[in-house]
């Protein structure tokens, strides 16, 4: 059992850390690209006369809008990797889905699925294992975006009930 679980926790961390790897260098590419469009716009204003403000504008709000999703899949891949720091401690349900799905995103529009969360507006706290719950997630979320159907939606949820303690 303990091989199963451990060969299911690496194939786990080796398609996370993959699909984060992959959508930072997707960043920094469409970064590189706007910083190429900049110079090339430094030469035309060299020959041309000045850059229309607004477009200088677009391109930082471009950069900006990067910058800010590579900021939030670090933070989530930060989360991710603290979920080992503990074999069990308390964890948000909640936070535990945000984390999750985001770092499923990349597989889920490989598949054209989109990720939908309903979350309650309080935690959903349980003693548990961050870094399992998250695997069993990702494994109920793989197979999930199979079958998902013309929807090509999977919503993922929680709810909490009043005095339950889940552990």
């Amino acid at each position: 059992m303990t091989d199963v679980l451990t060969n299911t926790g690496l194939k786990f961390f080796g398609a996370m850390t993959a699909s984060i790897s992959h959508e930072l260098k997707n960043r920094f590419a469409i970064i590189n690209e706007q910083a190429g469009l900049l110079t090339d716009l430094v030469k035309m204003s060299e020959t041309s006369g000045p850059i229309a403000p607004e477009r200088l504008e677009r391109l930082a709000a471009a950069v900006k809008k990067q910058v800010g999703l590579a900021d939030d899949l670090l933070k989530h891949m930060n989360r991710f990797s603290h979920s080992v720091d503990q074999i069990r401690g308390e964890a948000d349900i909640c936070l535990v889905l945000v984390c999750t799905a985001a770092l499923s995103r990349r597989p889920a529009d490989m598949r054209n699925v989109s990720l939908e969360l309903r979350l309650p507006d309080t935690p959903a706290m349980a003693h548990t294992s961050t870094f399992w719950l998250m695997n069993l997630i990702w494994i109920l979320l793989d197979a999930a975006m199979g079958p998902a159907g013309n929807a090509r939606q999977v919503t993922i949820s929680c709810d909490t009930w009043p005095n339950f303690r889940f552990s």
